[in-house]
């Protein structure tokens, strides 16, 4: 009879350490790396960059339209062809306090989620008949501590909010419409 009861609370303990485990299991947060956070950048020469790379087209139909935000200034850059010549580039002052408020609405829109697989990270070709869009966080070199890519297509690495991040990094650019226009896109 004790050999009984000794294993009926043997089976009853396994049973709850089991359903601990499961418990636990689904609950526990997710692995894997954990997003940037944009805000601790503020101060620093990191900056942010967003590319709107055209489709593939020939060399001179090619065109990249490119917005780098910093500390000190925000540039836009407008390329023609695969070799990225420089078509024309305006550059802007920022602020300390302009350059924080803009990456924290980033980080509310989700800059800096996505799928950081290296299987998925090449976005050439992609939607070939519509736009890619990179996200970027570069070091002071211009190394990236971040990139995710997006397309017109709907497809990409990027889990953020596509049109709200793209929106706020064209208005960090005073003339945006008139610097792109007779730019393919």
């Amino acid at each position: 009879m004790t050999r009984y009861v000794v294993g009926f609370l043997l089976a009853v303990g396994l049973i709850v350490v089991v359903i601990v485990l499961i418990i636990r299991a689904l609950t526990a947060a997710p692995s894997g790396p954990k997003p940037l956070d944009l805000n601790s950048y503020a101060g620093t020469d990191t900056t942010v960059q967003l590319t709107i790379d055209s489709p593939v087209a020939s060399e001179s139909a090619h065109h990249d339209i490119v917005i780098t935000v910093g500390n000190l200034e925000a540039t836009l850059t407008v390329t023609q062809g695969y070799d990225n010549q420089i078509v024309r580039m305006k550059s802007y002052q920022t602020t300390t306090a302009g350059y924080a408020t803009f990456l924290h609405a980033l980080s509310i829109n989700g800059f800096a989620k996505g799928n950081s697989d290296p299987n998925v990270a090449d976005e050439r070709g992609q939607c070939a008949l519509g736009d890619r869009y990179i996200f970027e966080v570069l070091d002071s070199t211009g190394h990236d501590l971040e990139r995710y890519w997006y397309t017109s297509c709907g497809n990409g690495t990027f889990k953020g909010k596509v049109g709200a991040v793209r929106n706020l990094f064209q208005l960090q650019i005073p003339d945006y419409v008139s610097l792109t226009s007779g730019i393919n896109l």
